[in-house]
């Protein structure tokens, strides 16, 4: 392994103790242990493609697994039957319904920064209500992970 290859792997291993814990990553995804046994000699100085791909991987991982996060600005929640909830940037429609819901059920909620964009009632059934509301460029793409990971 070249001196480049060498310290790039430990610059990878170093962001992923850092982002996931360590070791504990493996437990919790899987493929994160792929990212130790890839041939980074073929990376490029700027490439950080790779990581980005697997947090989204472990993102929707989490999501599928109705499992509390927070991974920088997206983050999940759950709530339980009567929490408060805050709108954020929802508009008064949508948030009414969500307040229904939390009301009267268990509550797995997605949030993009402080704003919920998708959430689904935690009683057997797998159907999500994701608003079809645009905020930013980072909120899009945090929609856009959620609805790969609900396939909705």
């Amino acid at each position: 392994m070249g001196q480049f290859a060498r310290k790039t792997a430990i610059r990878v291993n170093l962001l992923i103790r850092v982002h996931f814990g360590g070791t504990r990553a493996n437990r919790i995804c899987p493929s994160a242990a792929m990212i130790h046994s890839e041939d980074h000699s073929k990376m490029d100085k700027g490439d950080k493609v790779g990581l980005k791909q697997h947090t989204r991987q472990r993102v929707e991982y989490l999501i599928n697994r109705h499992e509390e996060f927070n991974q920088g600005n997206i983050t999940a929640k759950r709530l339980e039957a009567g929490d408060s909830v805050s709108n954020g940037w929802m508009p008064a429609d949508w948030f009414e319904m969500l307040r229904k819901d939390v009301r009267d059920n268990d509550v797995y909620a997605v949030y993009s920064y402080r704003t919920i964009i998708g959430w689904v009632k935690l009683d057997g059934n797998d159907d999500w209500v994701i608003p079809p509301l645009k905020y930013s460029v980072t909120t899009t793409h945090h929609q856009s992970v959620l609805k790969y990971a609900t396939r909705t």
